[in-house]
């Protein structure tokens, strides 16, 4: 009986690797998504000054990621539909990566902007497809509580684009932060993109996308590694059930997606008029402008972005 047992555990733990990798992958999405999203507000001080910006030039060098963000949101559904979520996680990766090195080398606004542009291109995608990939993947029991992991990577995310900028701000004087520090703020980003990247090799496709493409034995093969075999077959007919009844068609988000699409919006609309995305992109400044010290400043945008991560902790 303690064999059996051990062997039990043994293929259960085999069976939960995909999973857990593909949980990972999600999380660390959206900590990408975190990070480069915000890691502009330890930056943006130092690179108006290093630029001659004024006000308009520096509401544009903070918030010009933003168009990236609509194009990458917009895009990545269809991106994913067609080359698949692993694929659409890779563009993703490859973009917070080259918009991580392109910033040591920006010699003028319009080739910051132009990075920018690409990393704000990962970050809309990677909203869209990282907690998509992994809600077609977990299993019912728990693809609520898989979901939310996405949610804490942002928030972690946030933490850490702001305690790496505090870190890098107290390596230098004021000079050196606006000649090259700020270009170190983002360029560290590229350490969890090319982390991302190297996971998704070895990760498993969403299943559901592999039936859509008529591809049913590699869906019913990933499914067995995640379910076991018999929860596997019972997940496959839900999935067909599924495809059944969606027609593919752009109608459908006024009919059979009407609620949640709306429900959807609203709840996302709701939180940005709270002024929150803004806030957190100049929480240096905002403190500095108070007459607070540089590296006081620095500090005080890290308990803030603490703050925000214990309250996450406990939402979830």
């Amino acid at each position: 009986m303690a064999t059996i047992s051990r062997n039990g555990n043994s293929a259960l733990a085999h069976l939960r690797i995909p999973l857990i990798l593909a949980a990972a992958i999600s999380t660390l999405g959206g900590l990408l998504f975190g990070y480069d999203n915000i890691v502009i507000s330890g930056a943006i001080g130092f690179l108006s000054q290093r630029f001659r910006l004024d006000t308009a030039g520096v509401g544009w060098a903070a918030g010009c990621a933003l168009l990236g963000c609509i194009v990458g949101c917009a895009g990545a559904g269809g991106v994913a539909d067609y080359l698949g979520k692993k694929m659409g996680l890779g563009i993703c990766a490859l973009c917070f990566a080259l918009s991580s090195v392109g910033m040591l080398f920006a010699a003028n606004l319009n080739q910051f902007v132009l990075w920018r542009l690409i990393g704000g291109l990962g970050i809309g995608a990677a909203s869209v497809i990282s907690p998509n990939y992994i809600a077609e993947i977990a299993p019912t029991r728990i693809r609520g509580r898989c979901v939310t992991l996405y949610q804490l990577g942002i928030v972690v995310g946030i933490l850490a684009a702001v305690f790496v900028n505090m870190l890098i701000q107290r390596m230098g004087n004021e000079a050196w932060n606006v000649s090259m520090g700020w270009r170190w703020m983002f360029f560290a980003g590229v350490a969890p993109a090319v982390l991302f990247g190297v996971m998704i090799l070895p990760a498993v496709e969403s299943p559901r996308w592999l039936m859509k493409m008529g591809r049913r034995m590699e869906a019913m093969d990933t499914l067995a590694k995640i379910n076991g075999s018999e929860a596997a077959r019972a997940e496959v007919e839900e999935i067909e059930n599924a495809l059944t009844v969606e027609e593919d068609h752009l109608s459908e988000l006024w009919t059979t997606f009407r609620h949640p699409l709306l429900l959807g919006i609203m709840l996302a609309g709701l939180q940005q008029i709270s002024g929150i995305t803004p806030v957190f992109s100049f929480l240096p400044e905002i403190f500095r402008s108070t007459g607070t010290a540089t590296s006081d400043a620095f500090f005080q945008s890290v308990l803030v972005s603490l703050i925000n991560l214990i309250f996450t902790l406990c939402a979830l």
